[in-house]
């Protein structure tokens, strides 16, 4: 339990900070993660401690997500879906991140929706209208993410995928996941 002076001031073996970017690095870091959300979310169903579940809900499992949607998805290509506008952009989970960690912790979405769920740059002035709306951490339609946006006023005409598809209020999350699939070889 006690540490040694000696074995504290010890040099460590040098190693890079961060790997350089690649197909392999993107399929490494969500192979990670995605046994991480696993393994927290068996502890989760396996403890009657409530302390430990709120710790496994509020910070360990949000952080791992968060982590590999900034990494693989917000700082690759952006995202699957696009919105034409010239307004100022705001990074957004078209699904709220609160509401797929709790929809995952009780088996209602995969670990693949989880840690690649749609998400995209919406204009400044819609995420306003998501807030006016009461809609910012939660959605109605877990299954059809964009009838959240819909529901606060945002002209979902302006929104399209990566490949030019328009986007409806009835664009499911098996939707979303094919064109996944499609475009991101690091999804499986």
């Amino acid at each position: 339990m006690f540490c040694t002076e000696e074995e504290v001031n010890k040099p460590l073996p040098e190693k890079k900070r961060r790997p350089a970017r690649s197909d392999n690095t993107y399929s490494d870091l969500y192979e990670l993660y995605k046994k991480t959300c696993l393994f927290y979310r068996e502890e989760y169903h396996n403890t009657d401690n409530e302390t430990i579940k709120k710790e496994i809900e509020l910070k360990i499992l949000d952080a791992h997500p968060r982590r590999t949607h900034q990494f693989n998805i917000q700082q690759n290509n952006g995202g699957l879906y696009i919105q034409n506008t010239d307004c100022k952009k705001t990074w957004e989970h078209i699904n709220p991140l609160r509401d797929l960690v709790d929809r995952f912790l009780n088996d209602q979405i995969s670990v693949e929706y989880l840690l690649c769920p749609p998400t995209m740059w919406l204009s400044r002035d819609d995420d306003a209208k998501l807030r006016k709306a009461k809609l910012v951490k939660n959605t109605p339609d877990p299954f059809r993410p964009f009838k959240r946006y819909v529901l606060a006023g945002i002209d979902i005409e302006t929104i399209k995928t990566i490949d030019g598809q328009t986007v409806g209020e009835n664009w499911t999350i098996n939707d979303h996941l094919k064109l996944a699939k499609k475009h991101y070889s690091w999804f499986k």
